[in-house]
């Protein structure tokens, strides 16, 4: 996994856990009023599709699945641990006649045919 985007992901992840935590604690305690809730509410969203964007990311994967992923909950959770890290792989190469984009462990252009360059 990319280190970097893990990193990120952790310190999200600590950010949903404790603005989750305040906002519990705050409604089971009647401490704030429904619109003093409201920016807890919204850092922890911000963070939970954070956290599931970098995580995403630092598998070598798009960030747009990390935010179209909680929309499924626990499932889309599950999905996100289950997916092989892409990011040990060599990156992909352009075919220098036809400018196609092509795998790392294509040894021809998917395009053209043309091999692939040295």
């Amino acid at each position: 996994m990319i280190k970097k985007y893990t990193r990120i992901g952790n310190i999200a992840l600590g950010v949903t856990v404790v603005s989750l935590g305040a906002v519990m604690y705050a409604t089971a305690n009647n401490l704030m009023s429904e619109d003093a809730r409201l920016p807890l509410i919204a850092v922890y969203v911000i963070s939970f599709w954070t956290m599931f964007w970098a995580y995403a990311k630092a598998k070598g994967r798009s960030g747009a699945l990390g935010i179209v992923l909680p929309f499924f909950n626990v499932i889309g959770l599950v999905i996100l641990l289950c997916l092989k890290d892409l990011s040990n792989l060599p990156p992909d190469w352009a075919c220098e006649k036809c400018k196609g984009k092509n795998p790392a462990l294509d040894s021809t252009c998917r395009y053209c045919s043309a091999p692939q360059p040295s």
